[in-house]
């Protein structure tokens, strides 16, 4: 599903029809995150940096963004794990490979 829409993307077409059906995912939810931040007063730049690199942001049809279950309370890998949606990260080579949302 979304293979088919980035390989459309290069075109106008393509683009409007990407922009209408993704969104981008919080796989650590925002709202977790800033309970996180508020819980965490005394936290330096690094930890909010290693906080949001452990977390990406995922780019998903918004199909599969109800699939993950709203603002439940699973972990990031089981909410993902649930909806059967793999997570894929781009190397250096562009290459895509299996990007694993680490079990908290």
């Amino acid at each position: 599903m979304l293979s088919e829409l980035v390989a459309e993307f290069g075109n106008k077409e393509g683009s409007q029809k990407w922009k209408k059906l993704v969104t981008n995912e919080h796989p650590f939810q925002i709202k977790k995150s800033w309970e996180w931040i508020i819980a965490n007063k005394n936290f330096n730049p690094d930890q909010i940096k290693n906080h949001l690199k452990k977390w990406p942001m995922v780019v998903v049809t918004k199909d599969e963004n109800t699939w993950l279950g709203g603002n439940d309370d699973r972990p990031p890998y089981s909410r993902y794990e649930d909806a059967e949606i793999a997570v894929l990260k781009k190397d250096k080579n562009n290459q895509w490979h299996p990007y694993n949302l680490e079990k908290e």
